[in-house]
């Protein structure tokens, strides 16, 4: 059994304690929605998923015909539960604690419900440089998202060629589509 005890893990895939965070799955559920109508067919394609948590969209990304998730994680215990799922599972998702150890071009890079902090243009310089497509989304305190929005609105055509926002989530936080 993986141990949950200290997360919340909100996975589209049943395990012990999957019911207790059902509201958190069904909020990911229709952010994942909206990210996949805009990426097409994903069909044997390839996703990196930074900070990716426990791993909600790099999961589900694989359940409807992903090819291969690579997450990176910075914390021990959640690094270890995406790997234990995973593994359980036999799903192709390879999980890092950081991104020197990712080679390649992804089709598609999600950086969802990022802080936005220092550190933060290192891994949206290397999405650009490593991904096809990227959806990128702030995170953090409510009353500063609005900054973090129109920050991030003002960062990302520095580096992608094309930048559009595809909807607003939880607490005024927007989703943009970058390539």
């Amino acid at each position: 059994m993986l141990e949950t005890k200290h997360m919340e893990v909100y996975l589209p895939i049943p395990f012990e304690g999957y019911e207790k965070v059902k509201s958190s799955r069904e909020e990911a559920e229709g952010r994942w929605k909206l990210l996949k109508k805009y990426m097409g067919d994903i069909k044997g394609k390839t996703l990196l998923d930074l900070c990716c948590a426990n791993g909600f969209f790099s999961f589900r990304f694989l359940q409807d015909g992903g090819k291969q998730a690579i997450g990176v994680e910075k914390k021990p215990d959640v690094l270890k539960f995406n790997r234990g799922i995973a593994d359980e599972q036999g799903m192709n998702f390879l999980c890092y604690e950081d991104i020197q150890s990712i080679r390649g071009v992804f089709d598609f890079g999600f950086y969802l419900d990022t802080h936005y902090i220092e550190g933060t243009e290192d891994y949206l310089e290397f999405m650009a440089e490593h991904c096809r497509m990227c959806f990128i989304s702030p995170s953090g305190n409510p009353k500063r998202v609005e900054e973090r929005n129109k920050r991030i609105a003002e960062d990302l055509p520095k580096l992608f060629g094309k930048v559009r926002k595809i909807g607003t989530w939880f607490a005024g936080r927007d989703i943009y589509q970058c390539v």
